[in-house]
């Protein structure tokens, strides 16, 4: 059964996919020879994810992916896994509200910049408890 687990987890690791923290655990304890491996890979996987959230344009997240992709060696023993995360990283965020209000390219969003001096987080909510320190 243990054994089934690990395998449904590389199964996932393959194919790109986020592991849970219990999934996670389990490496720690079953498999610590492999645990250093698959955090490396989520946690590479995480660090696209935060700067592909931080493009200004669909230009420049495809640059920032293109950039990931370069970086990967490979000498690199978990190239498969690391390739299949950012493809998977790449896929979630153009199918993401944030990636689709992008303006296409970097001339556009430096115009856009212009118009409006700041540019509100996608996940910044102001809510009436948020806004009556200001009252």
């Amino acid at each position: 059964e243990k054994n089934a687990y690990f395998q449904r987890i590389l199964a996932k690791l393959r194919s790109g996919k986020k592991l849970t923290a219990e999934e996670m655990r389990f490496l720690q304890a079953e498999h610590p020879e492999f645990y250093p491996q698959a955090a490396r890979v989520q946690a590479m996987r995480d660090g696209l994810e935060t700067r592909l959230k931080c493009c200004r344009s669909k230009e420049a997240a495809q640059t920032m992916f293109a950039n990931a992709m370069d970086s990967v060696s490979d000498e690199d023993p978990m190239k498969e896994y690391l390739v299949a995360a950012y493809e998977d990283v790449m896929k979630e965020f153009k199918e993401s509200n944030t990636y689709k209000e992008l303006p296409d390219t970097e001339e556009e969003a430096q115009k856009q910049k212009e118009k409006v001096p700041f540019r509100l987080s996608p996940a910044f909510h102001l809510t009436k408890e948020s806004n009556e320190h200001i009252a």
